[in-house]
């Protein structure tokens, strides 16, 4: 009487196969987990971008005026006198407002002012171009303030 059984041959050609298999399933779900990782990180650097701008462009809206200073520095000064202040440091743009500070990496900042006709004689911000990057790209943001006659006695 014959018993059915595998022989060794048939038994290591059966564990390679499933080795083969067992490393193609690793390496998928290596890679499926290192994109997510990317994809969760880049969508989180594009998150605090965009918040970081809608608060810097709100700023800008609420101000009476923004004054700025030669070190690439700026104190937006808004109608209650509250003031929000933005500068560098590190390769960062901080904001600072009251207790809170949030910050975006930034390459290069210019800005094109104008200068008060007030008494106070105050450098003005008009425009600022922020050099940053999003998802390893080079990104240029543009922002502006526009000043009106009425805010000239603001600013006395």
């Amino acid at each position: 009487m014959r018993i059915a059984a595998f022989t060794l041959f048939e038994m290591i050609i059966a564990m390679a196969l499933l080795s083969i298999v067992i490393a193609l399933v690793y390496t998928s779900v290596t890679m499926a987990g290192g994109r997510a990782s990317g994809y969760s990180k880049s969508a989180g650097e594009h998150l605090e971008l965009l918040a970081f701008t809608q608060h810097l462009e709100e700023d800008l809206a609420m101000a009476s005026y923004v004054v700025y200073h030669q070190d690439d520095s700026f104190v937006i000064v808004n109608y209650d006198t509250t003031q929000i202040n933005y500068h560098i440091e590190n390769g960062f743009l901080y904001r600072q407002k009251e207790a809170v500070s949030d910050s975006i990496k930034v390459h290069n900042i210019e800005a094109n002012t104008l200068e008060s006709t007030t008494p106070k004689e105050r450098i003005l911000l008009r425009e600022l171009w922020v050099e940053t990057q999003l998802f390893g790209q080079p990104l240029r943001l543009y922002f502006f303030k526009e000043y009106y006659a009425s805010n000239h006695l603001l600013m006395l």
